[in-house]
């Protein structure tokens, strides 16, 4: 039955994940994270049974063999472990107050970014505040452009809460009140985008520099009340928003529903690409060979310059439908990263893209020290694309982002700090010597 089967290789791709784990000698590696995620997926379609259609073989075999193969090249460029005997980076004075600068910044433009995403806000009294704000968030939509100077400022929240991590390092309750501050700064400015997923992705990004800190060990590193208190609040989120105009259904039946809903975002893209698979003429994907992928590189690297993309190519998703007969016509956005470079011909040639990017990210991984806070940072941003692959191809059609977050943490870290050292010195009046 294909659900024993998912678990099946859901139990190799488990197995696949420890190796990493073992040979890596560190929790964070990204084939730790991508084998890990979707060994979960694999388990949590089995658990469910029948609450989702049921898929065939080769779809099961096409969502492990993905992961599988970036395994194998992330360990073709994986090195033996080496204890890291460098320093952690201990954030210095100009670090911490550049972090403080910056959380001012954004709290001053908090309410001029409310205002620009999500406008008018409905007092309805049957819906909750949290709703409002996502219905008229998604209701502006369509008035609020990628290139406005407000729209920039949520990677600097999103980067905000991690270098704050790296800068109080050894400062406890300080840095535990600002770090909250600005983690609390990060969810909003992403709420406020439209999208729910800024709460799952800032806590792996999170943990993953948590990891960093704790020498790649996850115990002792503190990111499991972390990612438990993300699940929560997304969990929340999800009843809130999704099901506050449920009328005659008592509240257990509503959080039930919001399970559901956390199962059918993980379990979907199955189903989903089991679609695609035996109906491929009903999506518009062409080109549909190798090359699609860098279309969509070159796009994103335009559109970081307000160009005119390449070719017109449709969205990374797949489709509105329905994942299962339990779902009583709800349907869902499903994402797939593997949906973005199947080509129908020949199903199992894109397997040269993961395994070229596990040895990319393995390679930096293996730069991403504690010692070394841009390539730290940068890696903790890449890896959520890993940990929620499940949503969608977050790497190469993200370029851009990727991009723009890296010159992000150079201003945080390095520009700013260095600014603020000048200002200081310029500022400060020359020492009188004393007399003899």
């Amino acid at each position: 039955m294909v659900y024993d089967f998912a678990l099946f290789c859901a139990l190799i791709l488990a197995g696949l994940a420890w190796a990493s784990m073992r040979v890596t000698g560190r929790a964070d590696s990204p084939a730790t994270l991508l084998c890990g995620i979707w060994a979960l997926i694999l388990t949590l379609y089995w658990l469910a049974g029948d609450l989702f259609y049921p898929v065939d073989v080769a779809t099961i075999v096409l969502l492990a063999l993905a992961p599988a193969a970036f395994f194998i090249g992330s360990m073709v460029n994986a090195r033996p472990v080496v204890p890291d005997l460098s320093a952690p980076a201990l954030g210095n004075a100009y670090l911490r107050a550049g972090v403080i600068l910056w959380a001012l910044i954004l709290l001053a433009c908090l309410p001029a970014y409310f205002e620009h995403f999500a406008g008018e806000v409905s007092e309805d009294s049957q819906i909750n505040f949290i709703a409002a704000i996502r219905l008229a968030t998604l209701q502006n939509e369509g008035d609020v452009t990628d290139f406005s100077p407000l729209k920039n400022l949520q990677p600097f929240s999103y980067a905000l809460p991690l270098v704050s991590l790296v800068a109080f390092h050894g400062q406890k309750l300080k840095g535990t009140l600002v770090t909250l501050v600005a983690m609390l700064l990060a969810i909003c400015y992403g709420l406020l985008t439209g999208s729910k997923s800024v709460v799952p992705s800032l806590a792996v990004s999170f943990c993953i520099v948590l990891i960093a800190k704790n020498n790649g060990r996850l115990r002792g590193s503190g990111t499991l009340p972390i990612l438990a208190g993300a699940v929560l609040g997304f969990l929340a989120l999800i009843r809130y928003v999704n099901y506050t105009f449920a009328e005659d259904t008592n509240e257990w039946e509503l959080w039930v529903a919001a399970v559901q809903g956390i199962t059918s975002y993980l379990c979907a893209p199955i189903t989903g690409l089991n679609f695609y698979l035996n109906s491929p003429e009903a999506f518009d994907l062409s080109p549909q060979q190798l090359s699609r992928p860098l279309y969509y590189m070159a796009n994103s690297l335009l559109h970081l310059f307000d160009r005119p993309p390449l070719m017109e190519l449709p969205s990374m998703h797949l489709k509105f439908f329905n994942p299962g007969a339990d779902f009583r016509g709800l349907d869902y956005n499903t994402y797939t990263y593997l949906g973005t470079y199947i080509d129908s011909t020949n199903p199992y040639l894109f397997l040269v893209i993961p395994f070229g990017l596990g040895m990319l990210l393995t390679h930096l991984n293996r730069l991403a020290k504690p010692g070394t806070v841009f390539t730290l940072l940068l890696y903790a941003y890449v890896a959520r694309a890993l940990a929620l692959s499940f949503g969608g191809e977050m790497l190469i059609m993200d370029i851009a982002n990727i991009i723009k977050f890296a010159v992000v943490i150079w201003v945080m870290t390095s520009l700013t700090p260095g600014l603020i050292a000048k200002a200081l010195r310029w500022f400060r009046l020359p020492s009188v010597a004393k007399p003899a």
